[in-house]
């Protein structure tokens, strides 16, 4: 394995502790806080991945997660936020088709922030964009981040149809 891959790897998994203390904090506000950390460290390991449209789409993640954590993400700053992704993204494209994977979970996240307001859509927001990572990260060979998007796509389908349990026994 590469020494680039290797620290990658060693980076992606760094961000999962920020990803681990989103997961469990009650507020919404450190949610996006731990958010910006670990897209921040994402970005980092996406540039010894070599992968420029993932990098410039966790760059700008991450300040769609400050904006979130501020409390100032408008539907403005979500449409600026989608066209900044869409054309950087693109222009920094250095995986070819693999790269639009990023770029479409990102974007997908980057709208249901701003419109899904229910618990079951912003989960099934969530697997979306867990499992278009997971694949990217497979296929770059970074471990690290395709287990962590695995485990946490698994345990965001475990919680909705707890959710939906709950919500039919309450009918």
């Amino acid at each position: 394995m590469p020494q680039r891959i290797l620290i990658g790897n060693i980076i992606s998994l760094s961000s999962s502790v920020f990803l681990f203390w989103g997961s469990i904090t009650a507020r919404r506000e450190r949610v996006y806080l731990f958010g910006i950390f670990e897209c921040t460290l994402l970005f980092i390991a996406q540039l010894f991945f070599g992968q420029g449209a993932a990098a410039v789409s966790l760059l700008i993640a991450a300040f769609r997660n400050f904006l979130l954590w501020l409390g100032k993400y408008t539907r403005s700053f979500s449409a600026l936020i989608f066209i900044l992704t869409l054309i950087l993204g693109l222009l920094f494209n250095t995986g070819g088709a693999l790269g639009l994977l990023p770029l479409i979970a990102t974007l997908t996240l980057t709208v249901t922030s701003y419109y899904a307001k229910t618990y079951v859509k912003l989960k099934l927001s969530l697997f979306l964009n867990l499992s278009l990572w997971s694949i990217f990260s497979i296929l770059i060979f970074d471990v690290s981040s395709s287990v962590i998007n695995l485990t946490s796509a698994f345990l965001t389908v475990v919680s909705l149809l707890k959710y939906r349990k709950d919500e039919k026994s309450k009918a």
